[in-house]
């Protein structure tokens, strides 16, 4: 599953999402707690012409109510 189309056929379905948000969590472990999320699919341009795209894959409320974001990268090793 090293693909974004692969990542969210898996975890982008509602039966999985509680597997997803088990291992944001462990994850995460230490730094945020996730109650729940969504995947946004979000795209921003940034401000100025040769700033960066910015797509948002998931929107993730933690135990306090704070809200962040997390995105889905690929990266060889």
């Amino acid at each position: 599953m090293l693909s974004d189309f692969g990542w969210k056929l898996f975890f982008g379905r509602e039966e999985n999402k509680e597997n997803l948000i088990n291992l944001l969590n462990s994850l995460l472990e230490g730094e945020h707690v996730v109650v729940d999320l969504s995947y946004t699919n979000v795209e921003e341009d940034g401000g100025l012409p040769y700033d960066r795209k910015v797509i948002f894959d998931l929107r993730c409320v933690g135990i306090g109510g704070e809200i962040f974001l997390v995105e889905m990268q690929l990266q060889r090793a």
